[in-house]
């Protein structure tokens, strides 16, 4: 008889019953989402945007795009990135920008966002992802891609944090 500290053992009816056919893959499925959940547990949720994010370097800009299936305008990126890691930010960078609040350039983390504009209006965002390196879609006929920080200073509003 199993005493309270052991898994019992199976027997030859259990291990060659039809259950058993079901009760495997749930284990295991059971096991891979513990396995996930301890090897997220220590990631923030802004690095796990900014690894959502650097996972679509290389996907092409298409305005109004937010998935990976169909690429990425700026917005879209950031929206999709976030939502990995749990969170949802509105569509339009203008109003991601009135979802977040600021944040010094020397205190920037990981999924952090920078906000540029032109005449005034914010219109496009882009992801701290670590390294003195943004990652965003630029625009049509360009990739996501990685660029320095400094990049567009002239027209950066200022970076923000999602709550």
């Amino acid at each position: 008889m199993p005493n309270s500290h052991h898994l019992p053992a199976l027997s030859d009816v259990e291990l060659h019953s039809p259950n058993r056919r079901r009760a495997l893959p749930v284990a295991a499925l059971t096991f891979l989402a513990l396995s996930a959940a301890v090897l997220l547990a220590g990631c923030t949720p802004g690095q796990n945007a900014a690894g959502a994010a650097q996972s679509q370097i290389g996907k092409p800009y298409v305005y109004g795009g937010a998935s990976p299936s169909t690429g990425f305008d700026c917005s879209g990126l950031t929206m999709w990135a976030w939502r990995r890691a749990g969170k949802q930010l509105p569509r339009t960078a203008a109003q991601q920008y009135s979802a977040t609040y600021p944040v010094s350039a020397s205190r920037l983390r990981l999924g952090d966002l920078a906000f540029y504009q032109v005449g005034g209006r914010i219109t496009h965002v882009a992801m701290y992802a670590g390294g003195g390196t943004l990652v965003h879609a630029r625009k049509p006929g360009t990739l996501v891609q990685r660029v320095p920080v400094g990049w567009w200073s002239t027209n950066l509003v200022g970076y923000r944090r999602v709550p």
